[in-house]
């Protein structure tokens, strides 16, 4: 399968909501810090769009003729977030922005794009519990496109070695605690940012 297939799929599953006013709600958060739990939930209460990563990934793992590269994967992020911003959607990036974020922000200003971005604060032990049992549940040789604790210590080697300048105008969500207060702040988020 081509590039060009593997996006087209990617981005036939994109319903065509155009927003006079055009955002993206980004991530600064490594494996099982809790993006999907976070995003599921302001999908629903905005009804927006998901730009997931891992289902980037999940493409490459069906189509198994073309081979994931860490540069194919990101070309087929970056050019999603082009049609996205293209087409004035509003949407939520299920994944870590923290080692391109640089390059998100010259993208959505050039777009003329709000980029709202939240950083997501975890206990390493309570990340490693949910990798666990995210192991236990999936199987990285089932699900590739699963972070493992593994990926988790990749990251925070990666982390020692970004150069990316972060703005401080970030929202911090604690994610270290019951799914019920990770909601009550989810619903401050909103009516802070969004109202």
């Amino acid at each position: 399968m081509e590039y060009n297939e593997i996006y087209n799929q990617l981005i036939n599953e994109i319903p065509l909501n155009k927003s006079e006013n055009v955002y993206g709600i980004l991530f600064i958060a490594g494996p099982g810090f809790g993006k999907s739990t976070i995003t599921k939930m302001l999908s629903s209460k905005l009804n927006l769009f998901i730009a997931s990563n891992d289902a980037v990934r999940r493409l490459f793992n069906e189509n198994n003729d073309v081979p994931e590269t860490k540069e194919l994967v990101v070309k087929l992020v970056i050019d999603r977030l082009h049609y996205l911003l293209e087409n004035k959607i509003c949407h939520i990036i299920d994944g870590d922005s923290e080692f391109y974020y640089d390059e998100y922000k010259r993208i959505y200003n050039s777009y003329n794009a709000k980029m709202i971005v939240i950083k997501l604060e975890c206990s390493e032990e309570t990340i490693l519990k949910r990798l666990d049992n995210r192991a236990l549940s999936f199987g990285k040789s089932d699900n590739k496109s699963r972070a493992t604790r593994e990926d988790y210590y990749i990251y925070l080697d990666k982390l020692k070695k970004n150069t990316n300048t972060i703005d401080n105008n970030y929202y911090v969500i604690n994610t270290d605690t019951s799914y019920e207060e990770i909601e009550k702040q989810v619903d401050e988020f909103i009516n802070k940012n969004m109202l």
